[in-house]
């Protein structure tokens, strides 16, 4: 039953009828071109020629989809979308803004505040306006999808509980007839047998919601390497990296399963950001870009609440950008207040980021830019993981760095990297040469607050 939901989802649309779009745009010549655009395909245009008039059509229509100049006489698009969004009946329409003007990222932040779910830069064709119409649609569905499956799953676990209830006053009355025993044993044989079924057909809905929940990701995962963007791979380094270091840290199973999910999506929010932003280099944002893009963890988490079973994953990706100290994003976590899949994603993103994403920076090198902020803002228990990752499968370290105990050091080595206690707090720099005196500090230290066993030697 639950592997038919999106399909019940497809049926329900096209029951629905047609596709209804409303364009907006003073310019009447490009209201002609965009009149012929939408001709013989699935969709029924209306148009409007400023924002009063399409707040009327819209409440009457009640659209699918809304696209809306930026720049209209009176109220502008912005605003209108904004306006859009009291309407109790047309909160769930998608809404487009398109502009022909050149626009600095506080108008698209703004834009995306007051509701918007794309921006669009004019002159676009017909096929990159229809591909992105069709993506909006396919989440919009894949959230209608999830509502089904939610209804469903409520469903079935009532049956279950019931169930339950019955299965306890049938043991309840065995106890208390017993004079009764074979009628009663016979009926318990009976109330076991529709359990087990009831136990059974739980087990395999719960499989297909599984089963649903991983195509979900995959779909998603898809969808974001299908977007134009300057670091296409990076989120399954990211995931790649994020499940080794994890089972490092010997972590559940389950938990190792969310943050690899969450290591492919968490980049979900930025299918919601101009074209290009997406395609340029990190390193050219400028600070206005950074903040708009500090936004995307928000915006996929909130996406992703919108699926039963994703909490935990939306969780983790909400605080990638919390920093051990508690002077990150958005909520200002600290230590382990802060998702552990949240720590790991942090680390890995930074150092796939530097390495993988980079112009020329090294393993090496990278490690010793994040260590900088090991303690502050990355997790020194994660980072440990993190180079011992590296050391083992990076061709930049390979040979260079050795994995000690710390009850191997010995006078002479050199430290590759910083050594912290299991709190975070660092002992120790990178590049110290350890004496005697310093190994009689380490063992005194350790007795006061544990140190990380993993001791990080130069080659």
């Amino acid at each position: 039953m639950i592997n038919g939901y999106k399909e019940m989802v497809m049926e329900e649309v096209h029951d629905a009828g047609r596709i209804k779009v409303l364009y907006i745009d003073d310019d009447s010549d490009l209201i002609t071109i965009y009149v012929r655009f939408f001709e013989k395909s699935d969709y029924d245009l209306s148009t409007a020629s400023n924002a009063e008039e399409g707040l009327s059509l819209a409440r009457d229509l009640v659209p699918d989809l809304i696209i809306s100049d930026v720049v209209l006489p009176g109220m502008n698009g912005i605003e209108l979308c904004r306006m859009i969004r009291k309407e109790r009946h047309l909160q769930d329409t998608i809404f487009m803004l398109v502009t022909g003007i050149e626009v600095d990222s506080g108008d698209i932040v703004e834009g995306f505040r007051a509701g918007a779910d794309e921006y669009l830069m004019k002159p676009f064709s017909r096929d990159e306006l229809f591909v992105r119409i069709d993506a909006l649609l396919r989440i919009q569905r894949l959230k209608d999808g999830g509502n089904v499956l939610k209804r469903e799953i409520t469903a079935l676990r009532g049956d279950r509980d019931r169930l339950r209830g019955e299965l306890e006053d049938s043991r309840s009355f065995l106890a208390k007839e017993k004079e009764i025993l074979n009628s009663s044993l016979k009926q318990m044989a009976m109330m076991v047998e529709e359990r087990d079924k009831g136990v059974k057909e739980i087990l395999r809905l719960e499989q297909c919601l599984k089963n649903d929940h991983k195509a979900l990701v995959d779909l998603l995962a898809q969808a974001i390497e299908s977007k134009p963007q300057y670091h296409r791979g990076h989120s399954s380094s990211v995931a790649e990296i994020a499940s080794v270091i994890s089972k490092m840290m010997d972590l559940p199973d389950d938990e190792i399963e969310d943050i690899i999910s969450a290591a492919r999506l968490h980049e979900l929010g930025k299918l919601c950001i101009p074209e290009e932003l997406a395609m340029k280099s990190p390193t050219l944002y400028s600070q206005a870009e950074q903040d708009l893009l500090v936004l995307h963890p928000l915006k996929g988490s909130g996406m992703l609440k919108m699926f039963n079973g994703c909490e935990r994953i939306s969780r983790i990706i909400r605080h990638i950008h919390e920093h051990v100290n508690g002077q990150g994003f958005p909520d200002g976590l600290k230590k382990d207040a802060i998702p552990m899949g949240s720590r790991i994603i942090a680390a890995v993103n930074v150092f796939d980021n530097l390495v993988y994403r980079g112009e020329t920076m090294t393993a090496d090198k990278a490690l010793e830019m994040i260590d900088s902020h090991t303690g502050s803002v990355i997790d020194a228990g994660v980072m440990v993981c993190l180079r011992r990752y590296v050391s083992r499968n990076s061709g930049d370290t390979q040979g260079k760095t050795i994995e000690v105990r710390l009850y191997e050091v010995k006078p002479g080595m050199t430290l590759a990297a910083g050594l912290y206690t299991t709190k975070g707090a660092k002992l120790l720099h990178e590049n110290t040469v350890l004496t005697q005196d310093t190994i009689n500090q380490i063992a005194r230290y350790n007795k006061i607050d544990l140190l990380e066993e993993t001791v990080f030697i130069k080659g």
